[in-house]
């Protein structure tokens, strides 16, 4: 997978209108994590938007964006492969059949294979 058929998805959307003193949803707080990633890797500082996007998956994790964006991070920008494969798997585990499955699965297929 090329770096310009990986796109990060844009900010999810955050409940602005809501009241300070009220309470987030565990999914609401991981979308704030979420955001602060997509900050960070917009500012190339890819390691703490790693950090972020883990704090999403710890407090949602079914989130399947952000399972994409790790895997991204780590190949791409981090260099880590292992846990590139990690990621891409638990993305595909959580979304087999999504827009991006193709790309994802022959990256594991390259990456099991060595090719």
């Amino acid at each position: 997978i090329s770096v310009e058929e990986k796109k990060l998805p844009v900010s999810k959307e955050t409940d602005k209108s809501m009241p300070k003193k009220e309470i987030l949803s565990e999914e609401q707080k991981a979308n704030m994590y979420y955001n602060k990633g997509i900050e960070y890797f917009e500012k190339k500082n890819y390691a703490q938007a790693a950090k972020e996007f883990k704090q999403a998956i710890e407090l949602y994790p079914d989130d399947i964006e952000s399972y994409y964006n790790l895997g991204i991070i780590y190949d791409e920008y981090l260099k880590d492969k292992k846990q590139a494969v990690y990621y891409y798997k638990k993305y595909m585990e959580l979304n087999p059949d999504s827009e991006d499955s193709e790309k994802v699965r022959q990256w594991l297929r390259m990456k099991e294979t060595g090719k």
